[in-house]
């Protein structure tokens, strides 16, 4: 339990760490089947195969790939771009004679594919098409209206994508899918700026072990932008305890060492973010050098707090590569005015002049507001401590003039 006071941190921080629960293959296995629309699907084939609409291959494929899909679901997430492609132009193939057909029961076929194709290949095109094919009910209304509320919820379009989670709740009719949805619908209140609303959905979201720390996880995002770091702490610690993928453990390590070094424990932080390099250690995947980075940078951080400068920047330099690398523009102005930061602690003004000058520069290229308030205190601060008040003079009216939120 964490008892030290909360930690004044001048740095420019990174965090927290934001993805979670990407299914594995393990988890996936383990994933109960979807029976219900494939169910469903087989029974439309049959029938429209019955009566002449369908031929035999295209019925024989169609309800294949759907007892595929049951059998191992999340499985077009690990399908090669050629075994996609082939699916893809094979289902655009079938939806193109469909579609010159005419049958009652036709346009629930069309949209089945069609969400089957979304999640192969997902395009606004498409998203468009299947938004003219609206089911009557049933089974594909779920599938329906939850895919089309994540793509509204990707296009920004948030009244959309809350009309259509709101279908898809109603057409909801087992734990794991009402937990998805209130999942979505935390996500789109997060995107509209009402995080109460959002905690209120992923608080309530009733679920299996897996989307229920998955929930916690994000609930510990929305209280940590919040600055309510020790119930972030808490909720994070939550979705640890249900977290079997490596990376998620490791995102949530991070998350709990960020939340730690705010709420003043150091030595948990330390803990937690070690044990993060330690296990990032020689590995160069995406989401790895993004775990490696909060890290490095939070460790930078507790180095400097404790006097130990040279492992600060060590640290710092550590981060600034992994920026690099992951094309970080954001992280690597943040590492570089930090690196000032430590080089005026140290008595060293000349190169903590030219670090934050760097670090003004680059961040005034980007818009970063963040890096340019902390880079134009720095410069001034340091101008002055080291007796160059018409030079601090000089830069203050230039850069007040030019940013007049600085004032």
């Amino acid at each position: 339990m964490v008892t030290a006071m909360p930690l004044e941190i001048p740095e420019l921080t990174m965090g927290p760490c934001r993805d979670f629960g990407l299914p594995g293959l393990e988890e996936i296995a383990r994933l109960p089947s979807p029976t219900v629309m494939p169910a469903y699907v087989k029974r439309l084939v049959g029938q429209l195969e019955a009566e002449g609409i369908v031929p035999g291959e295209e019925a024989l494929y169609l309800a294949e790939l759907v007892d595929a899909l049951a059998a191992a679901p999340g499985l077009v997430c690990f399908l090669d771009e050629g075994k996609k492609k082939e699916k893809v132009l094979r289902l655009y193939g079938i939806s193109r004679r469909l579609s010159s057909t005419s049958h009652p029961l036709r346009d629930d076929l069309l949209l089945a594919i069609g969400i089957i194709l979304f999640n192969l290949s997902p395009s606004e095109k498409l998203a468009d098409r299947l938004a003219e094919l609206k089911p009557r009910g049933g089974p594909l209304s779920y599938e329906y209206h939850s895919m089309m509320a994540l793509n509204e919820l990707l296009k920004d379009r948030l009244e959309e994508a809350g009309l259509y989670a709101n279908k898809a709740l109603e057409a909801a009719r087992d734990p794991d899918r009402r937990a998805y949805v209130r999942m979505l619908k935390g996500c789109i209140e997060l995107r509209k700026g009402d995080p109460e609303a959002a905690i209120g959905y992923l608080d309530d979201c009733g679920a299996t072990d897996r989307l229920r720390a998955r929930a916690s996880f994000y609930a510990g995002i929305v209280r940590y932008e919040k600055k309510d770091f020790r119930d972030a702490l808490r909720r994070f610690e939550s979705a640890g305890a249900g977290a079997s993928d490596e990376l998620d453990i490791l995102a949530v390590k991070c998350n709990v060492g960020a939340c730690a070094v705010n709420l003043g424990d150091l030595g948990l932080g330390e803990k937690e973010f070690q044990e993060v390099n330690r296990s990032t250690w020689k590995k160069s995947g995406h989401r790895e050098l993004h775990r490696k980075l909060l890290s490095n940078s939070y460790m930078g951080i507790i180095s400097r707090a404790l006097g130990h400068y040279p492992e600060a920047e060590n640290y710092y330099k550590e981060a600034l590569k992994a920026c690099i690398k992951l094309n970080n523009t954001v992280g690597i102005a943040n590492q570089v005015g930090n690196m000032g930061l430590l080089h005026r602690r140290s008595g060293d003004p000349t190169t903590a002049l030219r670090l934050f000058n760097a670090c003004l520069l680059y961040s005034e290229r980007m818009g970063y507001w963040k890096g340019i308030r902390f880079s134009y205190e720095n410069v001034l601060g340091t101008l002055v401590d080291t007796g160059k008040a018409p030079e601090a003079r000089k830069f203050k009216e230039m850069y007040t003039s030019r940013y007049p939120g600085l004032r």
